[in-house]
């Protein structure tokens, strides 16, 4: 099995359906946060859901990584949590997420993005969350015309890593307001400065708000249209067999 076919297999996880989880009640919610609060009372948590293991809970940290505490918050631990399965394991996480991921990129508004199209025919559309000073952002960012080429559309979301009214967002808001946002956004991945630029765009505020509740925690992130994420840098040699073009 060639490296990119056992990527696709470990990507490949069975889909949970987030009926079939265990409800947390407000009660039991409220129980962890008090733990939690204790450790870290400036910290923001979210998207608390019960585990296939009794007992155990899974709570993302907002701007942060996701961990897995006791019912009483008063033990975390961080990492993966992964099924073993016939020659394989699959990421219990990614599995809860991703029918969340296709959901709110098929509700997202398109003109809200950043979009290079495809060249010709489009074959595949993926999503797109950046930074503008992300280096392996900017090298992603290299890999559009050839992905393009393919006949791969790249539609861009805003993921300032500092959050909203920092300066990483005002860098990116400069993108979005911009009259050409294309030829900004190039220039931002060059690593030029650009004007200050502001608008009445609520497009990085919601773009926000998905990054929190898909789970995603740094970038590059690239969301595919069925709800599955491939973190980090891959060059479009790889993507193209990941795509199945």
């Amino acid at each position: 099995m060639t490296a990119v076919r056992t990527w696709i297999a470990f990507l490949a996880f069975a889909f949970c359906s987030l009926n079939a989880l265990a409800e947390v009640t407000d009660q039991q919610q409220q129980k962890i946060l008090a733990g939690l609060k204790k450790w870290r009372p400036d910290l923001n948590f979210t998207n608390i859901i019960a585990t296939p293991i009794d007992g155990l809970y899974h709570v993302q940290i907002v701007g942060g990584p996701s961990i897995y505490t006791s019912a009483d918050g008063s033990y975390f631990i961080q990492g993966d949590l992964n099924k073993t399965s016939l020659g394989r394991i699959e990421n219990w996480l990614d599995g809860v997420y991703a029918p969340i991921r296709r959901d709110l990129i098929q509700a997202a508004n398109v003109d809200d993005m950043v979009v290079y199209k495809a060249s010709g025919a489009t074959k595949a559309v993926v999503h797109l969350f950046t930074d503008i000073d992300c280096g392996y952002c900017r090298k992603m960012h290299q890999e559009i015309p050839a992905l393009n080429a393919l006949g791969v559309e790249v539609r861009y979301l805003a993921f300032p890593r500092a959050g909203m009214d920092s300066a990483s967002e005002h860098k990116i808001r400069s993108v979005w307001c911009a009259d050409d946002p294309l030829q900004a956004m190039d220039r931002a991945k060059q690593g030029y400065d650009l004007p200050r630029r502001d608008c009445k765009t609520e497009a990085i505020a919601n773009h926000l708000q998905m990054v929190e509740k898909m789970g995603l925690t740094g970038t590059p992130a690239m969301v595919l249209s069925d709800g599955t994420l491939i973190p980090g840098y891959l060059p479009a040699s790889r993507l193209r067999s990941v795509l199945g073009l």
